[in-house]
């Protein structure tokens, strides 16, 4: 079965990305951080996923920044609500793809992603979720078809995310299996417990 690896990702710009870690750590140094989770995230990448990249702004800076860093498929995110943006993801990877194809979705801003956890996805259950420290997910795996997986209402950052989506499946009978518990960088808190902070720590402090 063709493995797609999906990933979500605003342009580093100031004042549109990573406003929450630039609100603890100032614009500057929050830009050169958030480069530093791309270029380490892209690098870790194993060579058998087909990459397909929803990017914003919707502008052709955005699609040349994130090309010229490695061979991708590039698209730009929809206008729309969060859930219904990763819906959308998954209905285009099925017209592209097909319906059998297994998704690996997940976004720019963790720079350590657990890609281990991946190897045995699609083997045992339906719904493959990582979840995040915060309540929500950084990591949701289904085939290309299961773009139901999204029918869930809650705000951005809810902290029932998680809890909405486990429901949900549960409802629809679907086998979940549950990842590693990761984390993505939103916070000065997050990056203090990012595996590479001491990294990260050198890159501030230059």
């Amino acid at each position: 079965m063709q493995e797609v690896l999906a990933i979500i990702g605003k342009r580093p710009i100031k004042g549109f990305s990573k406003t929450r870690l630039a609100k603890d750590l100032g614009e500057d140094k929050a830009l050169v951080l958030y480069r530093a989770f791309i270029d380490d995230f892209f690098k870790l990448i194993p060579k058998k996923y087909k990459i397909y990249f929803f990017g914003t702004p919707n502008d052709a800076a955005t699609k040349k920044y994130f090309q010229e860093i490695t061979e991708l498929n590039f698209f730009f995110q929809k206008e729309l609500p969060f859930f219904a943006r990763l819906k959308d993801i998954f209905k285009t990877i099925e017209r592209l793809e097909g319906a059998e194809c297994f998704v690996h979705l997940t976004g720019t801003d963790i720079p350590d992603f657990p890609f281990a956890e991946l190897e045995s996805v699609g083997e045992d259950a339906d719904v493959y979720v990582g979840p995040d420290r915060d309540g929500g997910y950084y990591y949701i795996g289904a085939k290309s078809g299961r773009q139901d997986i999204f029918d869930i209402s809650v705000a951005d950052g809810s902290r029932s995310v998680f809890t909405k989506t486990m429901q949900l499946c549960e409802e629809k009978g679907d086998r979940v299996r549950l990842l590693k518990e990761w984390s993505d960088i939103d916070t000065k808190a997050d990056l203090e417990n990012s595996s590479l902070y001491e990294k990260y720590e050198k890159i501030i402090k230059k």
